[in-house]
């Protein structure tokens, strides 16, 4: 078997070893190559069967992957409409989430899912793309709750989302989604039950210029309520990357005009005499 050979390739994943995952969607398998190797001599096959299926063995076209320190892997089985968890050095994975392998927009349903995050508390942040969402499961749940674009419509408003594809979190747990059908980056704050509320409103007068204003409050939610994240928008229309303005053109003046040669003063005299 080459594992040199791609089909097509969406998503790669170091995990805590530095081994390398790549999430070959062409050949409906996630491989693993050894943080040692320098080629594909040394990697295997540690989900799927290189052959398109939606039993526990095999994989439809696997995109968005995510290994936890346990080395447990979780993939985004994008065409089998389910999130695939799978142990080391397991034979089959466990559908974790849509259990029915079926689309829809009910809670407990996706819609061609591209990627998976794990959360604190080992909760899943789903992106349910063709449902315009992201989702976040709960360990063992039946059912996921929708953190950011729950109304499900394509639109371009900040609480909205169009065909998102991938998902990640920064260090202070605030979490970005490549919003691709409306060319854009969307980051979302999260609330923390334990921490202090930030809300951060962010208004634009032109696409070059903003002003911001930041509200700290406290919290008043018990520290026993479910760790589930709620997210409010970070509003801005500021883009991430601002396209360079072309120069604005140098004006063009019209070349002074040269006054007429006159004869020198000798010539204009003998001219006069010779009137006279």
């Amino acid at each position: 078997m080459d594992f040199n050979k791609f089909g097509i390739s969406y998503q790669i994943f170091f995990d805590v070893f530095g081994n390398l995952y790549v999430s070959d969607q062409g050949n409906h398998r996630v491989l693993r190559f050894p943080s040692s190797s320098s080629n594909g001599t040394n990697a295997s096959v540690v989900a799927g069967t290189s052959t398109a299926g939606d039993g526990p063995c095999v994989l439809y076209c696997p995109y968005g992957i995510f290994v936890d320190n346990a080395l447990t892997l979780y993939i985004a089985d994008k065409y089998n409409h389910r999130i695939q968890r799978w142990k080391f050095n397991a034979c089959w994975g466990d559908t974790v989430a849509d259990r029915v392998t079926q689309t829809g927009i009910s809670l407990y349903l996706l819609n061609y899912p591209t990627a998976v995050v794990l959360g604190m508390n080992h909760y899943m942040h789903i992106c349910d793309k063709n449902n315009n969402r992201i989702l976040c499961w709960a360990p063992d749940a039946c059912a996921g709750d929708c953190i950011a674009g729950c109304s499900m419509t394509t639109e371009a408003s900040i609480n909205q989302l169009n065909s998102p594809f991938t998902i990640v979190f920064d260090s202070q747990g605030s979490l970005y989604v490549s919003d691709t059908g409306n060319n854009r980056v969307q980051k979302f704050l999260v609330y923390d039950n334990q921490l202090s509320t930030t809300t951060t409103t962010t208004t634009s007068t032109s696409r070059t210029t903003s002003s911001a204003t930041s509200i700290t409050t406290s919290t008043s939610r018990p520290a026993l309520q479910p760790a589930v994240p709620q997210y409010q928008v970070l509003q801005s229309s500021i883009p991430w990357y601002q396209a360079l303005q072309p120069p604005e053109p140098v004006p063009q003046h019209p070349a002074p005009q040269q006054p007429a040669l006159q004869a020198p003063v000798s010539q204009a005299l003998a001219t006069r005499h010779q009137v006279l």
